[in-house]
């Protein structure tokens, strides 16, 4: 079965779908879209609208009837009358406190001082009455660690959902967090304590590899995030970006592109020391060797060029490499005597195609070349 979600890069009215996939362990494709770049894919919806949850083919839209149609399917759904009624009223509670926090946000056109009026109603009257009744329901349940029931409903991954859409908003979250953990404390607490289940989820999402079937070099971009101790979260679709963008890393607001996401995350984590020359030398000049074996193996993967590449051109660069390798500091290093971006292009490039089985012939070759080969097979088991 094959599940792909669309929705924006962002939480709002699509997480809640994220988190119940994500509790339960069901692999999806998490296609997030830029807002910039919705025109050019809202024709593929049946509504033109996200979210839409896509299952072999078939799509599915209405962020609240994706949430019935996979809490049925997968038990978040409670059978009695009483409880089935409590989930839909957390729900559209939750719906219409969004809607008045986005008035807070985007308030209606108008002068400065309706403005000011609308987001002290929020504050004051609109918010305080959806938060009483939020806390109302979980006072009345059996257990104060779920909504409705003892378990988890779509109740509470619509909650967790909107609440990460709210506080994703600097502006709310100075405003109204406080009031929320100051006067409904036993609500806030039962978000602080569902939210821990999703730590790694939440941790991950800070850090989004974006890439494409045809994107290159995608494995020695993992190996660097993981080595730097980076939690991340991989996006394998054409969606997000054009083709010709990818691959991208955003970290910490920023987006890194190509062979800039080796340097500039090296750099931060001290794998491109670009203040000593002589090693920016060194690690470009193995970047730039691995990189020609890259595309020359990409272009025989695609059969835009013929083996010949394999059989002339790669025993050079082995050669030469080999011969650098023997002349270093160290074996274990290909510059200095600790890692650099250019180990993580070559455990990258081994794994890659090295060890691919259409390119057999490659791990024949480098094997005649002993520094080598045991270099890229020591830190091939070395490196994450």
């Amino acid at each position: 079965m094959k599940i792909k979600l669309y929705y924006f890069d962002g939480p709002g009215i699509g997480e809640a779908i994220r988190l119940l996939l994500v509790k339960t362990h069901i692999k999806f494709e998490d296609i997030r879209l830029k807002y910039s770049d919705f025109a050019k894919y809202r024709d593929k919806f049946e509504l033109k609208r996200l979210p839409v949850l896509d299952i072999d083919g078939k799509q599915y839209c209405q962020s609240k009837a994706i949430l019935f149609f996979l809490g049925i399917k997968y038990d978040y759904l409670p059978e009695g009358a009483d409880e089935v009624y409590r989930v839909t009223f957390v729900m559209n509670t939750v719906e219409e406190l969004m809607l008045k926090a986005s008035y807070y946000l985007y308030p209606h056109f108008g002068s400065e001082d309706k403005k000011q009026l609308e987001q002290k109603n929020f504050i004051e009257v609109e918010g305080p009455l959806y938060m009483k009744a939020l806390e109302k329901m979980l006072r009345m349940n059996k257990s104060d660690k779920f909504i409705v029931g003892s378990k988890y409903s779509i109740a509470d991954f619509y909650i967790l959902g909107a609440y990460e859409g709210l506080i994703y908003f600097k502006e709310w979250n100075e405003a109204f967090m406080h009031i929320i953990k100051d006067k409904y404390s036993l609500l806030y607490n039962y978000i602080q304590t569902r939210r821990q289940d999703f730590n790694l989820y939440y941790e991950i999402t800070k850090t989004k590899l974006y890439y494409s079937p045809h994107s290159k070099g995608i494995e020695m971009i993992r190996i660097m995030l993981k080595k730097a101790g980076i939690s991340f979260y991989e996006y394998k679709n054409e969606d997000t970006f054009e083709e010709d963008y990818l691959p991208v890393l955003e970290h910490e607001t920023c987006l890194y592109k190509g062979n800039n996401i080796m340097k500039s995350i090296g750099y931060a984590f001290g794998y491109y020391p670009i203040d000593k020359s002589y090693k920016v030398y060194n690690i470009t000049w193995w970047c730039e060797v691995w990189n020609e074996l890259i595309q020359g193996c990409e272009d025989i993967l695609k059969e835009h060029e013929d083996k010949e590449f394999i059989t002339t051109r790669v025993p050079t660069l082995f050669e030469v490499m080999e011969s650098k390798l023997k002349a270093g500091k160290s074996k274990e290093y290909v510059v200095g005597l600790g890692y650099t971006i250019a180990d993580f292009y070559a455990v990258g490039v081994w794994r890659e195609y090295i060890t691919n089985p259409k390119l057999d012939q490659l791990k024949t070759i480098i094997a005649t070349y002993p520094t080598l080969y045991n270099y890229c097979q020591i830190q091939h088991k070395l490196l994450p």
